[in-house]
Formats: C-alpha cells, sequence, structure tokens
C-alpha cells in the first residue's frame, strides 16, 4: 500500500470453510482479509467456529505439513464462549478475552456455548509469506 492508499473488504469476500480443522469438528467459515496485499506479514482472518465444533489441538513446528511452519498466532474472541487448549492448560474465553502462542505452543479451541464462536486471528505465516 502506498502512502494515502485505502482497501475495503466485505465480509463473505474472500470467505473459506475449513472443515474438521487440524482434526477437530464442524466446518469453521474463515474470511482471510486483504490476503497477502498489505505491506507487513500478517494474516487477519474472522472466524466462525459452530455450536460444538472445535479446532483441533496443533502446533506450528518446524515439520507443519500446511506449511504455516513458525507462524504465531494471536486470537480474539468476538462473541461466544471458548475452551481454549494451551500447552497442557486448559483455559476458559469469553467475549474480549485474547491469547498469543508462539509456533511450538500445542493449542486448539473448542466451542462450549450456545450458540456460534466467533474470533478474530492475526498470525505471521512466515515462510508462506515470503
Amino acid at each position: 500500500m502506498e502512502s494515502g492508499d485505502a482497501r475495503i473488504q466485505r465480509s463473505g469476500d474472500n470467505a473459506a470453510i475449513w472443515a474438521d480443522l487440524h482434526g477437530g469438528a464442524g466446518d469453521i467459515v474463515v474470511n482471510r482479509y486483504f490476503e497477502r496485499a498489505l505491506p507487513w506479514p500478517i494474516e487477519f482472518e474472522m472466524w466462525t467456529i459452530p455450536e460444538g465444533g472445535h479446532e483441533g489441538v496443533h502446533a506450528h513446528g518446524a515439520d507443519d505439513p500446511d506449511g504455516y511452519s513458525g507462524a504465531r498466532e494471536v486470537y480474539l474472541i468476538v462473541e461466544g464462549n471458548a475452551r481454549v487448549t494451551l500447552g497442557e492448560q486448559v483455559h476458559s474465553f469469553g467475549p474480549g478475552d485474547a491469547f498469543a502462542a508462539d509456533p511450538a505452543t500445542p493449542r486448539g479451541i473448542d466451542n462450549v456455548g450456545s450458540g456460534p464462536l466467533r474470533l478474530v486471528v492475526l498470525n505471521d505465516p512466515g515462510p508462506l509469506l515470503a
């Protein structure tokens, strides 16, 4: 982006459904914003995990099968309630709560609420953007 540039992206413009992500359950709707169009190495996403759905516990180490080796991630809960595994610990999160995970930390998210779980995910995908 040049100085003075602005970009707009509407919800659903770059949406995908990730089924059973990392061995989890349910169809996670992922809206990826400004994919590879920003001047810094970051991916900005809005996830919707259905009631009862979850992202499986995973890490982004050197052997990551999806090519996200070295990815650092920040998650911000926008709506709903989550049970989050971080390493050996399990935490409860609600709207406004956030957590960050380095590449080697196993993490997983379970929607434990009575409706959809919506969260913003920021990640530094490292080699994918190189």
